[in-house]
């Protein structure tokens, strides 16, 4: 296909690379809030990136270039970062404040000159390989291209625990939601995101909420108490209530070297029992198998509780139910 103006297709990729930089650039954020103290990402206000912490907001100016940076490019920017510096400096915003521009060039000489030699002590220049300014917490460092962008998260997704998303997946999802919050459509009319919301975000699950029951002070064995571990594949322990039953498993895992999970099946209707099963054990194993090959959207609780035994042999682990 000709295009009629090769000149406007240029200004349109370039554009589109700018917004999509941009958009990984604060999933990232996202992704490297896990685990921190941050509260809160803002996207789109008065810089292009917010992060909130209890007592500092960092502001984020991002630049895509196909050249190096020079000063009018970020003339503008710095006169804003002035104005937010003295809100915070008088009171007019709570906390202290950080300033940071993100740039895939680096500086040119005079622009690299001009930052050193200004009175610019709160504000960062990042750039790959290269940084002038304090260190910026919350941030990843700047990238050269798109490529590297995804890989970067992809990788840094890749690390979440208890993930049911493939983490590629997962990276674009985030860069969807973030350029839904750019635009403050709902759920992001405040173009925010919370702190306390990401696990959802992110498709994690909640950690194993069935803990085996505390120890007994004073256990003593059954006269043929067998093994909790065993060459059986699937083993079937019974007695009368009351026989000690929970005792012997409790005791039993505790001094197991294989990660062992339980799950009290009495109120558990029988055709949700192995969804819940499933969960329940991949909750105890989360990082010893890929639990978006496990607990694939639409499949059955079977179908799922099949993948993680399956996944485990991969692994190399014999499991036994």
């Amino acid at each position: 296909m000709v295009i009629l103006d090769p000149a406007q297709l240029v200004r349109i990729e370039a554009v589109h690379r700018g917004f999509m930089y941009q958009h990984l650039f604060a999933a990232g954020c996202l992704l490297a809030a896990s685990g921190s103290d941050l509260m809160a990402i803002r996207v789109e206000l008065d810089e292009d990136i917010e992060l909130q912490f209890p007592s500092l907001t960092v502001y984020v100016q991002v630049k895509t270039r196909n050249r190096p940076l020079i000063r009018s490019d970020i003339e503008g920017v710095l006169e804003r970062f002035a104005t937010l510096q003295q809100e915070h400096a008088s009171g007019g915003r709570a906390g202290d404040s950080q300033f940071v521009v993100v740039s895939n060039q680096p500086p040119g000489e005079a622009l690299a000159r001009a930052v050193a030699e200004r009175d610019l002590s709160y504000v960062s220049l990042e750039w790959p390989g290269g940084c002038i300014g304090p260190q910026t917490p919350g941030i990843p460092r700047a990238w050269r291209d798109l490529p590297s962008a995804v890989a970067w998260c992809t990788t840094a997704a890749e690390q979440l625990p208890l993930r049911t998303i493939a983490a590629e997946t997962l990276v674009w999802k985030l860069a969807a939601n973030v350029a839904l919050a750019c635009s403050g459509t709902e759920p992001y009319g405040d173009h925010q995101f919370l702190a306390e919301s990401l696990p959802a975000l992110f498709e994690q699950f909640a950690s194993q909420l069935h803990d085996f029951p505390e120890l007994l002070l004073h256990y003593r064995p059954h006269q043929s108490e067998p093994a909790i571990e065993s060459t059986e594949h699937i083993r079937v322990v019974c007695g009368f209530s009351g026989a000690g039953k929970t005792a012997w498993a409790a005791q039993t895992a505790a001094h197991s070297g294989s990660a062992c999970a339980y799950y009290d099946a009495g109120d558990t209707a029988p055709a949700a029992l192995p969804s819940a099963l499933v969960r329940e054990c991949a909750a105890q194993l989360a990082g010893a198998v890929a639990l978006e090959k496990v607990l694939l959207p639409g499949a059955s609780g079977l179908e799922s509780l099949r993948a993680l035994d399956q996944a485990l042999q991969e692994r190399g682990r014999s499991p036994f139910w």
